[in-house]
């Protein structure tokens, strides 16, 4: 894991400015085939969503109407419902790591281009972030992380860029209905 953002920063050091998202794409590939071929433990909380998925994938949608799934998170149930149409429950956190780091790297590439900073800020801010931010927490804590990412890029369009005001409050509200711990983030 460490290699790749190494890699990744040295390519954003030495290419130009109008490459970084092409570097940053290639890096959230990479980093989504890795956790789809992460051994999942039994105690961890994807292991949960992994038997959830399988109850999806086994009993239909049924399965949240019968055992009072849409009173809680219902985007929740709803992922679970959609990942049990593809063969593999990897998926899941494939998924979640594709879009947390994507938007993580947007949010980057948001702050650079409306700051005119350079590649030299690019790759200390990609490294800062990628290497302080937890790759197997989350994956194996999928569905806070991504409420992060989504939110911490909202927030930024929302309120720094005075951008896009009724998708981002749509957005916060789909969290809410994702995650409950949006309401104290």
């Amino acid at each position: 894991i460490i290699l790749v953002f190494l890699v990744q920063g040295l390519l954003i050091r030495i290419l130009p400015k109008r490459y970084y998202r092409i570097i940053a794409f290639a890096t959230v590939i990479v980093l989504a085939y890795m956790s789809f071929n992460i051994v999942v433990y039994e105690a961890s909380d994807l292991a949960s969503h992994h038997r959830q998925i399988g109850y999806y994938r086994s009993l239909g949608w049924s399965f949240a109407v019968d055992h009072d799934r849409l009173s809680g998170n219902v985007l929740t149930a709803v992922s679970y419902w959609l990942v049990s149409f593809l063969e593999n429950d990897n998926w899941y956190q494939t998924i979640a790591i594709f879009i947390i780091y994507s938007c993580l790297f947007s949010l980057i590439w948001k702050v650079a281009e409306d700051n005119e900073y350079d590649n030299k800020w690019l790759c200390k801010t990609t490294l800062f972030v990628t290497l302080c931010f937890s790759y197997y927490l989350a994956i194996f804590a999928v569905r806070i992380w991504i409420v992060f990412a989504v939110l911490a890029l909202c927030f930024y369009v929302d309120c720094v860029r005075n951008k896009h005001k009724l998708l981002c409050w749509s957005i916060y509200i789909l969290c809410v209905l994702f995650h409950y711990a949006t309401l104290l983030l």
